[in-house]
């Protein structure tokens, strides 16, 4: 057994004498219980584990949740499986849960007691010893924001979502036939309180073409509404959302158009010119009909990750490989609901056909690519100064990835040809959804994209999903539950036709969609250290006072500061010192706002002087702007 003070090449945590650090306490086990430690997956945070039954950890409504005193907001416990002979207690000030693997704790080097007397996880084979959580404190950081002319970075746009505007099954099994969706399921008032309450202050909305939005006409070649108020329902969220528009994009083409006749699976029914041409007339009647019904696009993708493939690949080298680079290769096991795949080179011969056509008949459209690998997956686009012309910005999927995917990551705007890069999908998937964790997370990966990548904007996934599917709580910034569910299961208080903030997701995402009006420019932050877990976001809103989006113009003080701060830290606050570079001058007054998984906007009051001084606690933001603002 390692001295004090050591690591256990198998535990999860470190030694320590057990009268010299308190920080070890746990509560909530059984004296003399034998426990182990393990690491979280994928995040390899310490969790404790002990003996016990257990059900599927998957599955939201699947597990137990018990409070655990001394840990604080949130503390659950995880029953995780027989299979593993262990009951994994959630390390609280971790956030997240634990996805065990194998844990023995009949072995010698993993073995631990839970001491009641003294609250402590004890050394089996030496009790003077017990296991110490968490890593050491941040160091206190020190951060100049930039504010004159030489500070400024790139213009933020505003931030996006998607909509499940049709219904899909539990798991993202299968497309029912039922027309469980939003805004259709919900009660008028919860329509209004949707678009009042969420989502006024995003600027685009994700309309999946060929799965949320799935009718077709008569002849299978053209994609409509399929049922008679799918349209009107769509055009009342634009207008009472007052988003600028869509991001129309397909996830597959109309059936006629692919090789297997169908929204599932498939490709291109033909990569040929007269082919092409016929399909590109499509895609401009596609969204000709979004125009007629009464929906703004403003953006368009030929499709939702076409390949995740990122080879640069000359565009010449497209012709020479012939057939042969037209035939997507397999991606495993059928796909169980829409998706039509590409290689780089077919998805590069669609693009230059299909491109300059929509923008011959909507000259304000703006396209993007590819909604997967960005200007890698589509390199033969960026490489082709044709094709390059038509494309005004390259998208990119990080889904549930650690935020620090993107921190010092140049492969993201690598070959980015002067256009914007951002990350227009993001969630987390059943399993890796890690609950106060996941809300940092997110904050910090946001606002990674907008320094790291000079993003100018970013996507989550759902605004709202239905209580009834598996995969919500890490998709939907709000659940929802259809009129047909009348389970009292997952989230037991909300009503049929009703919706509620998913704090985890909301709490992240909110303040970006409230309090970063649209058009503002991003200001640079010059740190003491460039840190994996702590980051400082500044911005300035717009100088024109008619600007900033619905929610802003003519009300937020035109050219106001705001920073942000976030800290990943499991359990430890990160003391910071924020100064604007012109501070000696001028005395700001800054207003605060905390956000964590299980806290909404917490005002902190106002602050006012050249230098602000905060103690950031683990897991959370703060986000401080002159001016006040309530969500």
């Amino acid at each position: 057994m390692p001295p004090a003070g050591a690591s256990s090449p198998n535990a999860g945590g470190r030694f320590v004498s057990a009268p010299q650090d308190t920080s070890c306490t746990v509560h909530g086990l059984t004296s003399g219980e034998p426990v182990c430690l393990a690491k979280d997956q994928p995040d390899q945070s310490d969790v404790v584990v002990h003996s016990g039954s257990y059900a599927k950890a998957d599955k939201l409504g699947g597990w137990a949740q018990v409070p655990v005193s001394g840990f604080g907001p949130g503390a659950v416990a995880l029953r995780l499986g027989d299979d593993a002979g262990c009951l994994a207690l959630e390390a609280v000030r971790t956030g997240s849960h634990a996805s065990v693997v194998a844990c023995s704790p009949r072995s010698a080097e993993q073995a631990f007691v839970f001491d009641a007397a003294s609250s402590l996880l004890r050394v089996a084979s030496d009790p003077s010893l017990c296991v110490a959580w968490g890593a050491a404190p941040p160091d206190p950081g020190s951060f100049l924001i930039s504010t004159g002319p030489s500070g400024e970075r790139q213009t933020i746009w505003g931030f996006g979502f998607e909509i499940q505007s049709d219904s899909i099954g539990s798991g993202n099994s299968g497309m029912p036939n039922t027309t469980s969706s939003v805004p259709h399921d919900l009660v008028p008032s919860e329509r209004t309180r949707l678009y009042s309450s969420m989502l006024r202050g995003f600027r685009f909305c994700r309309l999946a073409l060929g799965l949320f939005l799935r009718g077709l006409t008569p002849d299978r070649q053209n994609i409509v509404g399929r049922w008679p108020t799918q349209m009107a329902e769509l055009k009342g969220l634009q207008d009472g959302s007052g988003i600028e528009g869509f991001d129309a994009e397909y996830w597959s083409p109309a059936p006629y158009w692919k090789s297997s006749g169908s929204y599932y699976n498939g490709t291109l029914r033909g990569f040929d010119d007269a082919s092409l041409d016929s399909f590109a007339d499509a895609v401009v009647r596609d969204l000709t009909y979004l125009r007629q019904q009464g929906l703004r696009t403003a953006w368009f993708g030929l499709q939702n990750e076409p390949t995740f493939h990122d080879k640069v690949i000359d565009p010449s080298s497209c012709k020479a490989l012939g057939n042969e680079a037209m035939v997507p290769p397999p991606r495993g096991a059928a796909n169980t609901y829409s998706r039509c795949d590409y290689t780089q080179c077919s998805y590069y011969l669609a693009f230059r056909r299909v491109a300059p056509r929509l923008l011959e008949a909507f000259p304000s459209l703006k396209i993007h690519a590819n909604s997967a690998r960005g200007q890698l997956g589509s390199s033969p686009v960026a490489l082709d100064p044709v094709a390059l012309a038509n494309v005004s910005g390259w998208t990119w999927h990080f889904v549930g990835a650690d935020s620090s995917a993107v921190f010092a990551n140049t492969t993201v705007t690598n070959m980015s040809m002067g256009r914007p890069v951002w990350n227009n999908e993001y969630e987390y998937q059943p399993g890796h959804f890690r609950y106060n964790a996941s809300t940092a997370n997110t904050a910090a990966f946001v606002m990674n994209w907008l320094t790291f990548a000079a993003a100018p904007t970013f996507y989550w996934i759902h605004a709202l999903k239905p209580a009834t599917n598996v995969e919500s709580v890490g998709y939907g910034l709000g659940i929802w539950r259809p009129p047909s569910d009348n389970t009292t299961g997952n989230w037991p208080d909300i009503a049929p036709g009703h919706w509620a903030f998913n704090g985890y997701n909301w709490n992240a995402m909110a303040p970006f969609a409230k309090f970063v009006p649209w058009d503002s420019v991003r200001l640079d932050v010059a740190e003491d250290v460039v840190r994996k877990d702590q980051r400082v976001f500044a911005f300035r809103t717009p100088t024109d006072p008619s600007a900033g989006g619905p929610l802003h113009a003519g009300s937020t003080p035109p050219g106001s500061r705001a920073f942000a701060v976030v800290n990943r830290h499991p359990s430890q606050p990160f003391v910071v010192a924020v100064r604007f570079d012109d501070h000696a001058g001028r005395n700001t007054t800054l207003f605060g706002h905390r956000f964590a998984g299980t806290e909404t906007d917490t005002h902190l009051g106002p602050q006012t002087g050249g230098v602000f001084q905060l103690e950031v606690p683990p897991l959370a933001a703060e986000w401080w702007i002159e001016w006040e603002q309530t969500m």
